[in-house]
C-alpha cells in the first residue's frame, strides 16, 4: 500500500505498551515520535518488516490520545530507526542469565539398587547372623547406631574393607534404572542420590559400575575406613524440625536446601521428581508442588504411606504421583511431560 494513501499528520500507537509513536508526516516520510515529543527521522530505516494491523475503538484507556473510531492496515519494508531495541519484560529481566532444568532427586536403597545396602552387608557376619543384642538397637530413630554397631561387630570378626567393598559390588540395579540415568540429557537434567545409607557404600557402588558421573551429589551419612580398616558412620545432620523424618536425616530439608542452593548458582528448577519406595521419602514427596512428580516403588511401603497420610494426617501431596516397576516407567513419563528432556537418539 503506497504511502500517499494515507491522511497527514496520521498518527497511531504501535501497541499498546511502546514507548514510541509511530507518525506520518506531510511530506509521508514515516518516523518515530518519542513520548517528550522530539521527532526521529527516518534517516536509519533499513530493516525488512510487516508492522500491524491495529484497531482502535473510540475510548481506549491503555492507548493516551487514541484517535476515534479508525482501523488500520499498515505494511511497509522499512521500519524507522532499527537501532531502537524491543522492550525487556521484567520476568525477562528477573530470568536473565538463569539455566533452566529439571531435577531428579532419588532414594538409594531399593530404589537405585535393587536391595538394602546395609542388611546386605550382614551376610558378611558369621554365618549371615547378627547378634540379638544388636538387633535390639534397630530403632526408626537410631538406624546410624545401629549400623555402626554391625561394622564394629563385622570388625570384631576379621571382615576387611575389601570385602565389604566386593559385597556391595554383588548387588544389582533396579530394572531400567541404568537406563533411565544414563540417557537423561546432563544439559537439561541434574540427578541427585539423598539416602539414609552411607557414603562409602553409594559411592563406590555407582564409581564400579560407571554411573558415578552421571549424579551431580550424593546426600547421605558420612562414611570412612578407619585405620584398624573398620567401618565408621555419622550422621548427616541432626534435627529435631520434621516429625516425618529421622533425626539424623530429614530428606525434604535436604531437597529444599540443594534447590535453594542452586538458584543462587543461576540454576532454576522447572521441574522436580522424587523417585523413592520407602516411608522416609514421604517428607520430600510431601514438598513438591502441583507441576513435581513423585514416583513411588510399586509394592513398597511408601504406595501404602502416602494414603495412610492422607487419609489419618490430612497430609495430601500436590505432585503427579506415578508408580514404577522400571526406571523406564519413569522415563517415559518424564519423557511425555517434560519435552527435551532425554539425549536425542543418535
Amino acid at each position: 500500500m503506497p504511502f500517499s494513501c494515507f491522511p497527514s499528520n496520521l498518527s497511531f500507537v504501535l501497541t499498546e505498551h511502546e514507548a514510541y509513536v509511530f507518525h506520518w508526516t506531510t511530506d509521508n516520510v514515516p518516523s518515530f515520535r518519542s513520548p517528550d515529543g522530539s521527532r526521529e527521522q527516518n534517516s536509519h530505516a533499513a530493516k525488512q518488516t510487516t508492522l500491524l494491523t491495529a484497531q482502535f475503538p473510540k475510548s481506549n484507556p491503555q492507548v493516551p490520545n487514541c484517535r476515534p473510531y479508525f482501523s488500520l492496515l499498515v505494511i511497509t519494508r522499512r521500519l524507522v530507526r532499527t537501532n531502537i531495541e524491543p522492550r525487556v519484560t521484567m520476568s525477562q529481566i528477573a530470568n536473565e542469565g538463569k539455566h533452566e532444568k529439571i531435577l531428579l532427586a532419588f532414594d538409594f536403597d531399593h530404589t537405585i539398587i535393587n536391595d538394602n545396602s546395609d542388611t546386605y552387608v550382614t551376610k558378611l557376619a558369621p554365618n549371615g547372623k547378627i547378634p540379638p543384642e544388636i538387633k535390639a538397637l534397630y530403632s526408626d530413630q537410631g538406624w546410624t547406631l545401629f549400623m555402626s554397631e554391625i561394622f564394629r561387630y563385622l570388625h570384631s570378626n576379621k571382615t576387611t574393607p575389601k570385602q565389604i567393598l566386593e559385597c556391595m559390588t554383588e548387588i544389582s540395579f533396579s530394572p531400567g534404572m541404568v537406563d533411565l540415568l544414563t540417557t537423561l540429557d546432563q544439559t537439561k537434567a541434574e540427578a541427585i542420590v539423598i539416602s539414609d545409607a552411607n557414603y562409602i557404600f553409594i559411592d563406590h557402588i555407582l564409581t564400579f559400575h560407571g554411573l558415578k558421573d552421571r549424579i551431580n551429589k550424593i546426600f547421605t551419612n558420612p562414611a570412612k575406613f578407619n585405620n584398624e580398616g573398620r567401618l565408621e558412620l555419622e550422621m548427616y545432620h541432626v534435627q529435631d524440625s520434621c516429625s516425618l523424618s529421622t533425626v539424623n536425616l530429614c530428606k525434604g530439608q535436604i531437597l529444599e536446601s540443594y534447590i535453594e542452593e542452586r538458584a543462587k548458582e543461576n540454576v532454576i528448577f522447572t521441574h522436580i521428581a522424587f523417585v523413592g519406595d520407602g516411608e522416609n521419602d514421604f517428607c520430600p514427596s510431601l514438598r513438591l508442588s502441583p507441576k513435581d512428580f513423585v514416583f513411588p516403588r510399586e509394592g513398597y511401603s511408601l504406595v501404602k504411606h502416602i494414603e495412610k497420610m492422607k487419609a489419618e494426617q490430612g497430609l495430601h501431596i500436590k505432585a503427579n504421583i506415578h508408580t514404577w516397576k522400571s526406571g523406564l516407567d519413569i522415563l517415559k513419563i518424564l519423557s511425555d511431560k517434560v519435552p527435551l528432556l532425554v539425549q536425542p537418539s543418535l
